[in-house]
């Protein structure tokens, strides 16, 4: 074998690794893209799975909290309501009054809902 078919082996070899790097560099990056957007619908879906859950089992009991002036109820309600996965700040609002907030309220990147929506 001359220099010259050495050389141009070497450069196909590097050639053919660089390819293969970066084909496996991109399909890395579109699977950590795949997997991450899976897991961020994942925890939307828990977040909004536990507002349902409160719509459907504690609105009556704080209705009738609010309306029989149980504070102490209310405040039971909105605790446990915190407890559940992904839920950070409660507020309940009677004709655009607030009538309890708890937790901690952010501003950005969040999931408001009410028990009016369908």
């Amino acid at each position: 074998m001359n220099k010259n078919q050495i050389l141009n082996n070497r450069k196909l070899t590097f050639t053919l690794i660089g390819y293969i790097v970066l084909i496996s560099i991109i399909f890395t990056l579109v699977q950590t893209a795949f997997v991450l957007k899976s897991d961020y619908d994942k925890s939307i879906r828990i977040v909004k799975q536990s507002i349902k859950q409160i719509k459907n089992t504690r609105i009556e009991s704080i209705t009738m909290a609010i309306w029989q002036l149980d504070d102490n109820q209310l405040n039971i309600l909105v605790e446990s309501i915190l407890k559940l996965p992904g839920i950070n700040y409660v507020e309940i609002k009677e004709n655009n009054t607030s009538v309890i907030q708890m937790g901690l309220k952010k501003t950005k990147y969040t999931i408001e809902d009410s028990p009016f929506d369908s």
